[in-house]
């Protein structure tokens, strides 16, 4: 994991595995100069909101404010392989 302060004092973090990145932080505009920072540099695609990482699901309510992960598919297919 790596973690950038901007000038604003805001924080984004980069959680790294192999060739994937996962951008996160409060802040829009600072996800948005970082992604542009890294895209200037390297050779990148933008595939939206995460949904899916290393085998969790995530789930994500805004409205709430409430972030949750499930492995739920991983936990069935571990129950199906030992009955």
């Amino acid at each position: 994991m790596f973690q950038q302060v901007l000038a604003d004092g805001s924080r984004v973090y980069l959680l790294l595995y192999v060739d994937d990145i996962l951008i996160a932080g409060k802040s829009r505009s600072a996800i948005d100069a970082t992604k542009a920072m890294l895209n200037s540099e390297f050779e990148m695609k933008d595939l939206g909101a995460v949904r899916r990482l290393l085998g969790m699901d995530i789930h994500h309510d805004r409205s709430l404010g409430r972030l949750w992960f499930s492995q739920s598919q991983y936990i069935e297919k571990v129950l199906h392989r030992f009955h």
